[in-house]
């Protein structure tokens, strides 16, 4: 008879609460729309799909990304980018790699913007009047 061990590691991935899942509650939440609204907005029938998104029980699929950032106001290429940086983040290394040739300077201001800010960078004209 073999013993059963269950042993969870400390950076375990938590789907119903990663990065992206919070994003997501944060943003629906904070958006100002009804989810039957969100959900029309991304061409889903039933908004009940909203709302396992914001739970994390149901993932949001890559192609419909930044349709969910539009339908809520925020920047689909910040909230498409967390979603690889939490879903595969091997493969977005290679997207950050060749998406735009830049030297590594910029690349350098880029990561460091959103590490800085996180998903909420700043408009350019924004910070050039602060």
């Amino acid at each position: 008879m073999t013993a059963r061990i269950s042993v969870k590691k400390s950076g375990a991935f938590d789907k119903k609460n990663n990065e992206f899942v919070v994003e997501i509650r944060r943003i629906v939440d904070n958006c100002g729309l009804l989810q039957v609204t969100i959900s029309e907005r991304m061409d889903y029938d039933n908004p009940n799909i909203i709302s396992m998104f914001k739970s994390g029980t149901m993932r949001v699929p890559v192609d419909r990304v930044a349709m969910l950032a539009n339908a809520v106001g925020a920047d689909p290429a910040a909230l498409l980018h967390l979603w690889f940086t939490t879903y595969s983040p091997e493969l977005l290394t290679s997207i950050d790699e060749f998406s735009m040739m830049l030297g590594n300077n910029e690349k350098a201001w880029i990561t460091g913007l959103r590490k800085h800010f996180g998903s909420e960078v700043p408009s350019f004209d924004r910070c050039l009047l602060a």
